[in-house]
């Protein structure tokens, strides 16, 4: 989880450091440019959530509490925004495997994992 963590963290800076060179470029321009501008505070918004998100679950970990039903259900969150990040990064790659793409790939895959042993641990814990 802190691999993921940092890794969309990263992600979230260089959105961050994008979005002031955009500020710095379209201040005086058209209303289409602050669209794109808009567009990208929005993606940065989403960052900083999946970040506290895996910042979350990270501190759960840690604590030996992945088998709650909140971070299970946050697992299987992470596990689709990873993968819907892992295809749409795959796509405008070309159709190329980066390490960014396999990077997200693999947290998509760890997550959704990490919510199926966290439900089997507490189906048997709980005699189901």
């Amino acid at each position: 989880y802190w691999i993921a963590t940092g890794t969309v963290a990263s992600l979230k800076m260089k959105k961050l450091v994008e979005i002031i060179g955009l500020l710095l470029v379209v201040s005086t321009s058209t209303s289409a440019s602050w669209g794109i501008v808009a567009t990208r505070l929005s993606r940065y918004a989403k960052l900083a959530l999946l970040t506290g998100v895996m910042f979350t679950l990270k501190d759960a970990a840690d604590r030996g509490r992945l088998n709650g039903t909140t971070f299970m259900q946050l697992n299987l969150l992470s596990s689709y925004v990873f993968g819907s990040m892992s295809a749409y990064l795959y796509q405008e790659a070309g159709s190329t495997i980066t390490g960014l793409v396999g990077a997200t790939a693999f947290f998509s895959v760890m997550t959704v994992f990490n919510a199926v042993v966290s439900l089997v641990l507490k189906r048997k814990k709980n005699g189901n």
